[in-house]
């Protein structure tokens, strides 16, 4: 299992999108919560300003989700 974590958190390709995918994600949520037209540029934004924790958080739910579909996906296809 470590060698599939190690070999998405190294995928520099992989992980920019698992990341855009989060922020898309973050910003749907936002979107349903407030009916705003955040997007995922802003929830970029707003991660970068470090001031909103729960978007942080969230994000980083989203990320961890994506990262860990992928490392099962890395493992049943060299197993």
């Amino acid at each position: 299992m470590n060698n599939a974590l190690n070999y998405i958190l190294s995928n520099t390709t992989v992980m920019a999108f698992l990341e855009s995918e989060a922020r898309e994600q973050v910003a749907i949520d936002i979107r349903a919560k407030t009916g705003s037209g955040t997007t995922a540029k802003g929830v970029e934004v707003l991660l970068m300003n470090g001031n909103d924790e729960t978007i942080a958080q969230r994000f980083e739910q989203y990320l961890a989700a994506g990262v860990a579909a992928c490392v099962k996906l890395r493992i049943e296809a060299t197993a």
